[in-house]
């Protein structure tokens, strides 16, 4: 499996669990995102059913694109699902990167920020992936 298709299919997965837990069950997402034993969206304030469907529903979305992405290898969407992923990606670990005192603990405010980097450097990945000829990067 090459770089790009990996990419894709990470950002399918991260996208999709999110998506999937947020519009259908709003208040367990709240009450225990990411799992583990981890509760990081009801450290940051009252729980509000519109805005997490309305997450779970952008999410939903975004990786509904990007599965057309893998699915039609079309460069264009390739690249729009990167760049649209940075758009939502970019601003988010900033507000997280600025309130990791909301997390209870060391390990948790690191996984927090290093899974919010991935959701950046993925894209970023796919752009400087794709620029160029398409045909090399599904052989």
């Amino acid at each position: 499996m090459n770089l790009v298709r990996a990419a894709l299919m990470y950002q399918i997965f991260s996208l999709g669990l999110v998506g999937i837990w947020a519009l259908l069950f709003p208040q367990g997402f709240y009450n225990a995102f990411p799992g583990f034993g981890m509760q990081w969206i009801i450290r940051d304030g009252a729980f509000n059913e519109h805005v997490l469907r309305d997450v779970g529903s952008l999410n939903l979305g975004m990786a509904c694109a990007t599965l057309y992405a893998l699915v039609s290898r079309n460069i264009g969407a390739i690249r729009a699902s990167a760049i649209a992923a940075l758009v939502f990606s970019v601003p988010h670990l900033y507000y997280h990167w600025h309130h990791l005192e909301n997390l209870p603990n060391v390990l948790e405010r690191v996984l927090n920020i290093t899974l919010l980097s991935s959701n950046v450097l993925i894209p970023i990945l796919l752009l400087q992936q794709t620029r160029g000829n398409y045909e090399q990067h599904f052989s």
